[in-house]
């Protein structure tokens, strides 16, 4: 039972769970609200509400406050402009009082990070008197629900404690037309074997959107023969699931169709027998819902993972200090209700998410189905209260996890891990991308600091989209969240606990590339010998989404080696920007590049958008110039275009670079540019080939010197034309004498 809720410093809501409503209206107040309908993901609207107050009213000096929680993007209001869009005005409809709105991004209520405070100026407000808060033209939020909470509390004098009222009715944000078509498929198949298929519908936001019709699957060109079953649709609309039985060896790309979209899946390899280890897709790092800061339910989280992500493993990673006793409760039961080993593996899981001077964010999974919770600190209070310890230092969390089946994924989201308090017995992992940006240098960091790394991508998300979440407005993420690929003997339990542990898996940016490295026939997160000058040959095999660009192996933290697949097309240009602001959290990481190109003695034949992952991304047109909204967080994003006449002289604006150059000397030899933060630069030059293979396998050679007993950490990167990327976990190679 939920006594009251906030972070220390903040302010703090009384929930009174002994009143009811009617106790509660009486006392507190209520609220209502009145909106246009349908509310449609990111339209604007007409919302009002009313909040009327309890018997005591409120005095001059008291406020009201109107919350929501991260995930719910709605458009920044303002107070400035009547006659402008997202127009905030409050009034009191009692004569004698008068009253004042104000706008807070983010506010002190959590996990209501969003506010409208209205100030009683002069007052009293009476008992029982009304105040009308309206926002007009106000853009609803990117990612659809069927429940929009507001918080509506009362404070009647000065400081931080505020009491509850009754709530507003929530209301629904539905997904708009379908704007893009995803399929998934499993990456390794059997002759004869039932295999899946999932095709989503999204609208432009990444919501699933109803399709108004199942969807065709057919197999691309030069592919196996297979034979493909009726769809049929999943627990969540707008997705999809379609058995495929192939009949015969060899790769596969499937093909779907539906409502006009099209789109084409990750490559499928078919084997005559089940291979020793079968490629599985998953998120340790999958986010949160309503239990935490997130949007939804547990059972909505697990339900978007498996059957619109096409996971085949998830754990929820809500922070630790919401989590009541009563909701760690709940939330063993429904991971246990989703968990279907050999199909489906719900773990067990939380974030500890102490401060970064504490120790800092790791995802805690637990390899059984009930576990204590070590919290880090509690943003609430409840009756009866969890009487396990807290563990407040990542110190105190490593004692008291020693000896247990849980291993922990450290990364750089909302409070970074401090990598100098490590405990390598339960610290296996460590992520790479999720949607706080690519976060390659923390990964090079842990490398730095010698210690033995598995890689991982995840989600992160707040808006209950494990697997398949996008940033909407930016406001609370970046970028789209990444996925883990992992080779295990089968989908169940055990055998994913062994290959995490074993640290056979690898992280992309949310596409399924596959990906295999082996040095003297050990794969991936192994360990290997070689005799002393013996060179170090990595065997890779990268089957893309897209055309490969370059893959390259890593010594530590240098570049030793690397094989360009795509041919240089030098009758294109491209212009990448990229890097992150700092190292940090997602808005410390974030760099807007909001600028332009513009072009002098030629004409702008044709021109494309690379990794433009926001709807708040454009690229326009006009006559001799480029002009974009974008933001990276360690990623990249560009353009590429054609120019027709010359020779052509451009110039590059934005906020981090200014710079010009001259088209025909980039395409012969690139050129890079600083521009300051965290490794942001700017490249301009050729294009690869958007046509190029999508699938390699090379040998890549690290004839360097090694001291003959020092164990080294080597590991590959990929890069598709895309800029979709994926890493490996390093092999450590040990040379004998």
């Amino acid at each position: 039972m939920l006594l009251s809720s906030g972070q220390p410093g903040g302010y703090v809501v009384h929930h009174e769970p002994e009143l009811t409503a009617a106790a509660r209206e009486r006392a507190v107040g209520r609220a209502r609200l009145r909106c246009s309908k349908p509310v449609t993901a990111g339209a604007p609207i007409a919302a009002e509400f009313e909040v009327t107050v309890g018997e005591r009213g409120l005095p001059e000096g008291g406020r009201i406050a109107i919350a929501w929680r991260w995930p719910l993007d709605f458009g920044d209001l303002q107070v400035t402009d009547p006659e402008g869009a997202e127009y905030l005005r409050a009034r009191a409809l009692s004569p004698a009082a008068e009253v004042e709105a104000s706008y807070h991004c983010v506010s002190s209520f959590n996990p209501w990070n969003h506010a409208i405070e209205v100030s009683v100026n002069r007052g009293p407000l009476p008992a029982n008197g009304t105040v009308a808060v309206t926002c007009s033209g106000w853009q609803a939020p990117t990612c659809a629900t069927l429940a929009a909470r507001f918080l509506v509390a009362v404070q009647d004098e000065s400081g931080v404690d505020w009491r509850r009222t009754v709530d507003p009715v929530p209301i629904a944000v539905r997904p708009g037309p379908p704007a893009r078509l995803g399929v998934v498929v499993s990456s390794d198949a059997v002759v004869g074997r039932e295999t899946w298929a999932v095709v989503r519908a999204t609208d432009r936001f990444g919501n699933p959107a109803a399709l108004p019709e199942p969807p065709r699957l057919v197999v691309g060109d030069g592919g196996p023969a297979a034979r493909i079953g009726p769809a049929w649709p999943t627990s969540l609309a707008g997705a999809w699931r379609v058995p495929v039985h192939f009949g015969e060896a060899g790769r596969a790309v499937l093909g779907a169709r539906a409502g006009g979209l099209g789109a084409v899946a990750n490559p499928v390899h078919v084997r005559a027998a089940a291979p020793p280890q079968r490629l599985l897709w998953g998120d340790l790092h999958a986010g949160q819902g309503d239990t935490g800061c997130g949007l939804d339910s547990l059972d909505h989280h697990f339900a978007f993972a498996r059957d619109v992500a096409g996971l085949q493993f998830a754990s929820q990673q809500a922070n630790d200090h919401y989590v009541t006793a009563e909701r760690w409760q709940e939330v063993q039961r429904i991971t246990r209700r989703w968990d279907d080993d050999g199909r489906f593996v719900a773990f067990l899981g939380c974030e500890w998410s102490a401060l970064t001077a504490d120790g800092g964010d790791r995802n805690l999974v637990f390899r059984g189905q009930r576990a204590e919770l070590p919290r880090s600190g509690r943003f609430f209070s409840d009756r009866p209260a969890d009487p396990t310890p807290d563990a407040v230092q990542a110190e105190d969390l490593h004692r008291r996890l020693a000896g247990s089946e849980v291993l922990l994924n450290l990364h750089a989201g909302g409070r970074p891990t401090d990598l100098s308090r490590h405990a390598p017995e339960l610290e296996p992992l460590f992520e790479v991308h999720s949607t706080h940006g690519t976060s390659d240098w923390f990964v090079l960091e842990a490398i730095r600091r010698g210690y033995r790394v598995g890689v991982t991508a995840g989600t992160d998300g707040v808006m209950g989209r494990p697997g398949a979440c996008h940033p909407g407005r930016r406001l609370a993420r970046n970028c789209r969240g990444g996925v883990t690929g992992l080779y295990a003997a089968e989908a169940t339990r055990q055998a994913i606990w062994e290959a995490f542990q074993a640290r056979r898996c690898y992280g992309t940016t949310g596409e399924r590339i596959r990906l295999w490295v082996a040095i003297d026939r050990v794969p991936m997160g192994g360990e290997c010998r070689l005799r002393a000058g013996e060179p170090v040959v990595a065997k890779v095999a990268v089957d893309g989404t897209a055309a490969i660009e370059t893959i390259e192996l890593l010594r530590g933290t240098e570049v030793v080696a690397a094989a360009r697949v795509a041919a240089l097309d030098r009758g294109r240009l491209r212009v990448l920007w990229g890097g992150t602001s700092a190292y940090g959290t997602a808005r410390d990481q974030r760099v807007v590049w909001d600028g332009g190109l513009i072009v002098e003695g030629a004409e702008i034949e044709r021109a494309g958008k690379l990794r433009f992952e926001s709807p708040s991304d454009c690229l326009q047109r006009e006559s001799g110039a480029l002009r974009w909204r974008s933001a990276t967080a360690g990623g990249h994003a560009g353009v590429v275009l054609s120019l027709r006449g010359g020779p052509a002289r451009c110039h590059f604006e934005s906020a981090p670079a200014t710079f010009s150059f001259a088209a025909d000397a980039v395409l012969a030899s690139p050129a890079r540019v600083p521009a300051g933060g965290a490794g942001c630069q700017v490249e301009v030059g050729p294009s690869p080939a958007a046509d190029g293979p999508a699938a390699a396998q090379v040998e890549l050679t690290d004839d360097g010197p090694a001291a003959p007993a020092l164990p080294v950490p080597y590991w590959v990167r990929v890069t598709q034309v895309d800029r979709s990327r994926a890493w490996s976990s390093p092999i450590t190679v040990t040379r004998t004498a």
